[in-house]
């Protein structure tokens, strides 16, 4: 956890906020905030979500900082395809009830 509260300081630091500022934008007091920080208080998974969401990160990243291994992007695009194969196979359902109708139809007019 010690490289975790080094890394909560370092990213706060890059997006020049105070501790008073992203204590603020976490609800939370300043003191409540800096005893994150120096490791005074465990990091919970809810603050570790709750923070990353705040500077728009994944929690991965602040946890790897400052490789990073996920991008918004990336889901953003994994759940495009996702919808857009949902789609697909739904157009797939439709042409293939469309196929029996077109058969039946012909079926009935061949007779």
């Amino acid at each position: 956890m010690e490289d975790v509260k080094n890394n909560i300081r370092q990213i706060r630091e890059r997006f020049g906020l105070s501790q008073a500022k992203m204590a603020e934008k976490m609800h939370m007091t300043q003191s409540a905030y800096s005893r994150i920080e120096l490791g005074k208080t465990l990091i919970s998974t809810d603050f570790m979500c709750d923070f990353a969401n705040e500077l728009d990160m994944n929690m991965i990243d602040v946890i790897t900082w400052p490789k990073k291994y996920v991008d918004r992007d990336t889901f953003t695009q994994k759940n495009d395809i996702s919808i857009l194969l949902q789609k697909i196979e739904n157009m797939e359902r439709e042409l293939a009830a469309k196929d029996k109708l077109i058969a039946l139809y012909e079926k009935l007019h061949t007779k």
